[in-house]
């Protein structure tokens, strides 16, 4: 507990008693920070559609997996661009519908990427991979937490997965500007 002593100014100064000791250190917060966007399911009203979401979820990033070990080896197959891009379409649709808005941005960003890919605006190369890799290890992660709260793990907890300095470097690419550090 503080001890207020007074100033000859009039200015009121705490100063901590001696053997005070320090507060205990605080929890981190339950709610997710300003600058990273969360989801929250509504498991009451859409969980058989959400029960959908996540397995047509988890059969498309393991597409799109697949679909970077071709480009890998060809980055012109206009088949599996085109294929990708497919699949970032659809997840961001269902996403969109479910109101699961930092998923649905994050699809759309490398939607947009694999679009300019196909529209001949952006050649793939190591870069674009490791941004889709990314994006798609997002999207997984999304996918997890989603998959978890339908099994009864935090029901109703914020799911919070970094994807602003991903979907800032996406965005870089498709300028055409480097990547922000």
């Amino acid at each position: 507990v503080p001890v207020t002593r007074s100033q000859p100014t009039g200015i009121v100064v705490k100063a901590p008693i001696a053997d005070s000791k320090p507060a205990p250190a605080k929890s981190p917060p339950t709610q997710p920070t300003a600058d990273e966007p969360a989801i929250r399911l509504n498991l009451a009203d859409d969980a058989e559609l959400l029960r959908e979401f996540h397995g047509e979820s988890q059969e498309l990033l393991q597409n799109i997996e697949q679909g970077v070990l071709v480009l890998e080896e060809n980055p012109d197959d206009a088949d599996t661009i085109n294929s990708i891009f497919r699949a970032f379409h659809t997840l961001k649709g269902g996403a969109g519908l479910l109101h699961l808005d930092a998923l649905r941005e994050l699809a759309h960003d490398l939607e947009s990427l694999l679009d300019a890919a196909r529209r001949s605006e952006l050649r793939i190369n190591s870069d674009i991979i490791n941004l889709i890799l990314a994006g798609g290890d997002a999207l997984k992660h999304f996918t997890r937490e989603i998959g978890e709260q339908l099994q009864g793990v935090k029901p109703g907890e914020p799911i919070v997965v970094p994807t602003r300095q991903l979907r800032q470097r996406v965005r870089a690419a498709l300028r055409g500007d480097p990547s922000p550090v």
